[in-house]
Parts: C-alpha cells; structure tokens; sequence
C-alpha cells in the first residue's frame, strides 16, 4: 500500500461485499461473443513500485493494472480474510514454499477465496486487484491502482517470491486452468475468456486461440435483465422471475445460493 494501514484491529464489519447481483432468466440466451483464455498475469514477475514495513508486515507494491486477476501461483491454504477499508484481503500459506502472505486493495465485489483451511489451487483466481476506488481505498490507504502482496517479518518480497513461470495456467496432463472458469478444464473444452472476449481451446495443457473442435464450450450470455451480454461464471437475479442464474455452457441455469453457482463461484452477481 502506499499510505499506512490502520491497525488490524480495525476489523471492519467481514462484509461479504461484492457480487451483487444474479443472474437472468431463462430468455437470457447465450451470445455469440465469448472469452477466454489468457493466462493471468504473474504478479510475482511484477516490478515494485514501493517496499516498506507495516504493523509487523513486509509491504510490497507491484505495477499491477486495476482489475486484474490475482492468480496462486502454487496451492495455498487460506488461513484469513476479510474486508477492510482498504479492500477484500485474504491471507493464505503457500504449500510448495511454506510462505505467508496476504494480498491487500482487492475488490470487495469479488471475495473468491473465503473458506478458510481450504487449499486453493495453483492458477486460482482469488480476486481482482484495486487501489483506485472507494471500496478498496482509495484516497486514505492507496494513491492508485497496484497491487498490495505482504510478507511477515523482515522477509523481503522477492526472498518469497523469487521470480518463475509458475502458477498453474497450464495443468499438466491435457488439462488447462481457465480464469473466466476459475478451475482446470479438460482438453478440447473452449472458453470466450472474461479478459478479452475471445475464444480459446484446451490442446494438451495449453491454450490455443480460436475453438476448431470443441467438447464442450462456455460462451457469454445475453441478459434480458442487463441489457448486455456477460462472460461464463456471471450470475444474475431475472426482472422476469426475481430467480438468481448463472450463465454456463448451456446458457442461463437456475441454482445459485451464497454467491455459488452451478459451475463455481459468481465472477459477479447483478441483483434487482
């Protein structure tokens, strides 16, 4: 961050912020414009912007975009979360490292990891990067967009993040981690990515552009309630029905409870 952090001890109110939303009905017909797939930035990579120390914590800026995924880049367990004034900010132990670390500024509007003891996977989207709004504090926590990475102690930022390719876009074994999914696919599934709408298939743990021979295929979804169309993983509360759907590869279907969905988490919930 670059403003000092108010005390920990300020634990504003864990508010599930975010995902406010649901997903249309069922005359929300599935678009022809779709996303997918390229890998999510390795923030480790990142160049720092500022370092210092904070309550006890080693604080590392990194150039980071508004909005981008913030991605594992190997399994973790999550040990801690919440949202605070400075935005959604979840701690996690690496298992291939055994580093602790926590992320802070992201957008309360997507709390993806929240189970804590659970280990999320490498390639894991846990939220989006902030800094530049309101809600992930903006103007007493942070001058702009970056993105936030602490470290316990004196551990610099790169003695725990030595730079490398790491971070699961690839799986290994035909399949391939999609961000817009949030999960590993397997191969000949085909993607419209979230990031920049086009279209990507699954060959051999690899994403290629373009879907020549698809299994399975998860396309964006026009919404009747929205008045645009939406990327897979999207859920939305119909102004036909009041009923929340989530749009996956057969379109919109019925069935999201707490933020999840038929195929995962809500990347973003629209509600009435």
């Amino acid at each position: 961050m670059t403003t000092n952090k108010s005390s920990l001890a300020l634990f504003a109110a864990i508010a599930l912020a975010g995902c406010g939303g649901a997903p249309d009905s069922p005359e929300d017909a599935v678009s022809d414009s779709r996303q997918e797939e390229s890998a999510p930035m390795q923030w480790w990579n990142a160049a720092y912007t500022y370092q210092s120390m904070s309550y006890g914590w080693h604080d590392t800026d990194l150039n980071v975009s508004s909005s981008t995924p913030i991605q594992l880049r190997h399994a973790s367990r999550l040990t801690a979360w919440g949202v605070y004034g400075w935005g959604y900010m979840p701690t996690f132990v690496d298992l291939q490292t055994g580093a602790t670390f926590r992320f802070l500024h992201l957008r309360p509007q997507h709390t993806n990891a929240t189970e804590i003891g659970h280990v999320y996977p490498a390639g894991y989207i846990v939220g989006l990067s902030g800094g530049d709004t309101y809600d992930t504090g903006l103007g007493r926590y942070s001058t702009g967009q970056h993105l936030c990475v602490q470290t316990p102690g004196n551990e610099p930022f790169r003695t725990a993040f030595p730079a490398g390719s790491e971070g699961g876009a690839s799986s290994g074994g035909g399949g391939c981690h999609s961000a817009t999914l949030n999960r590993t696919v397997g191969a000949g599934t085909c993607v419209q990515s979230s990031a920049d709408a086009k279209w990507y298939e699954c060959e051999s743990g690899a994403w290629n552009a373009g879907r020549p021979s698809c299994a399975v295929s998860y396309a964006w979804c026009s919404s009747a309630t929205l008045g645009k169309n939406v990327p897979p993983r999207t859920c939305v509360q119909s102004k036909f029905d009041r009923v929340w759907y989530q749009c996956d590869s057969s379109g919109w279907q019925a069935g999201v409870s707490n933020g999840q969905g038929p195929i995962g988490s809500c990347a973003a919930m629209y509600g009435l």
